[in-house]
């Protein structure tokens, strides 16, 4: 299974039919896979269009987007959390 990216043009439910084997697809929440930034994510409760016959996910441009000001965000608080001196 892949996954693919929905143009900012179109809405989720605006994909009826999968690109690869033609199947249905359907309004889902999914857990993601999402390699960005040098690392591995996983994120729950994401929406994406699910062919119902082949698995295969398709993710709108505005989703994507989210993630990746997630990513950002955990990314700046990491840098700047303030760390604690060992003990002598």
């Amino acid at each position: 299974m892949t996954e693919r990216l929905i143009k900012n043009t179109a809405q989720v439910s605006d994909v009826v039919y999968c690109d690869f084997c033609g199947g249905d697809m359907k309004p889902e929440k999914v857990t993601m896979r999402y390699f960005r930034k040098g690392g591995a994510h996983l994120f729950r409760n994401v929406e994406a269009e699910v062919c119902q016959k082949c698995g295969e996910k398709y993710y709108h441009a505005h989703t994507l987007a989210d993630l990746d000001r997630k990513i950002k965000l955990q990314s700046e608080r990491a840098f700047s959390s303030p760390v604690a001196a060992k003990p002598a």
